[in-house]
């Protein structure tokens, strides 16, 4: 699969710089990122180890290694009149000016854009009804193309959830991929098992229902 350029908004790349293995992700996907201004100005900061006093420690984020590479491109909104610009001022009526940027210039030149937030999903696809990806999508066509061992898989998906702070997405959540990387992550014994309901109570006082069960992870 070569995904070829794609339009990533703040959190999708700061997902991808808490793998610690960004370069090799996009290389991977056959890919290149374009940001536009106010996305690459918001990618500031990743997360630590908490400091003595237990507050989260703070890691500032690193593009120089997708710069030096020539994977990743800042790309301007252009002058009134042109057509990305038209796009941005048509959608920033509706969303913020740095989610609006990124939309305009996915939609201007008509290509993917990968963002996690459920809002601008939603707008990008009614409005322009291009293409979507997400940080998952990107991370699991990785690991297949890289032909990637279950632990190699984990220790990826194990520093997007600490340095990236990246929930499993909620059940019924557009984004694919969630139940995979829940699986995955308490495989690495980073996440704890999601806790069964509870059984309701026979007239024997017992607690029915069928006996639970241990996940797996999905590779």
């Amino acid at each position: 699969m070569k995904l070829g350029p794609i339009v990533c908004d703040a959190c999708v790349v700061l997902n991808l710089l808490a793998t610690g293995q960004e370069v090799r992700l996009v290389r991977a996907l056959g890919a290149a990122i374009l940001m536009a201004p106010l996305a690459h100005g918001e990618t500031r900061f990743l997360y630590g180890p908490p400091d003595e006093a237990g507050n989260p420690g703070i890691i500032p984020a690193n593009l120089r290694a997708l710069e030096k590479a020539g994977l990743l491109e800042v790309r301007p909104i252009g002058e009134p009149g042109s057509r990305l610009h038209e796009n941005f001022v048509h959608v920033a009526r509706v969303t913020s000016q740095a989610d609006a940027e990124s939309m305009a210039v996915a939609s201007a030149l008509e290509l993917p854009l990968a963002t996690d937030d459920r809002k601008q999903r939603r707008i990008f696809s009614t409005l322009f009804g291009g293409p979507l990806l997400s940080t998952l999508e990107l991370i699991r066509e990785t690991a297949r193309v890289l032909k990637l061992a279950n632990h190699e898989v984990r220790a990826m998906l194990a520093q997007l959830f600490e340095k990236g702070r990246f929930a499993p997405p909620r059940e019924g959540s557009d984004l694919p991929h969630g139940e995979w990387y829940r699986g995955h992550l308490e495989a690495a014994r980073v996440l704890q098992p999601a806790k069964e309901p509870d059984a309701p109570v026979t007239s024997s006082g017992r607690k029915g229902g069928p006996s639970p069960r241990k996940r797996r992870a999905k590779g």
